[in-house]
């Protein structure tokens, strides 16, 4: 499948999806030697969403899949941190290759984002790990010092949504 006409559905993680997701996540970081890196091991990602299914963990991950015609084609994985009661982390994010560029990735991390916001205070903070940051810059997340591949954004500078909303400059209000 390639990018398609048909509508993106953004719903919950369902029993079905877990193989797919699974093969999404690992296709998505294989290094350009062939190798997966260890926190994208089948095993380990078969049993965060094998846990979040089953509600298990209190900090289970809240999981959005991007479905076209029927088939899981991305996913993201969020979750209230585990260091502070103000923060969120997004631990896993990714689209099927061959539906990159046809902004699934985008929005399901606005859906997310949106979730995120809602169900915060302004004072919380977002947590994202990525070797990929236009996307997050673009909704206000910013590098930190000591690691420029670990990302911030305040909850109330987060601009998730619209292209309006992607140009305009963060940490300003609408």
């Amino acid at each position: 499948m390639t990018a398609s006409a048909s509508p993106l559905i953004i719903r919950g993680l369902q029993v079905v999806d877990v193989s797919a997701l699974v093969a999404i996540i690992r296709d998505a970081h294989v290094r350009p030697d062939g190798t997966v890196p260890a926190r994208y091991d089948t095993i380990t990602l078969t049993r965060m969403f094998f846990a979040t299914l089953s509600s298990l963990c209190p900090h289970r991950a809240e999981v959005l899949v991007g479905e076209v015609d029927g088939e899981p084609v991305g996913v993201i994985c969020y979750s209230a941190s585990r260091l502070s009661s103000l923060g969120w982390e997004i631990s896993y994010w990714a689209t099927a290759t061959r539906m990159q560029g046809a902004g699934i990735g985008s929005q399901l991390l606005d859906a997310a984002l949106t979730h995120i916001v809602w169900a915060s205070g302004p004072d919380h903070f977002v947590l994202v790990r990525s070797a990929v940051t236009t996307s997050f810059e673009q909704r206000c997340f910013r590098p930190l010092q000591d690691d420029p591949a670990m990302m911030r954004a305040m909850v109330r500078e987060i601009r998730p949504g619209t292209t309006a909303d992607l140009v305009r400059p963060c940490g300003r209000a609408a």
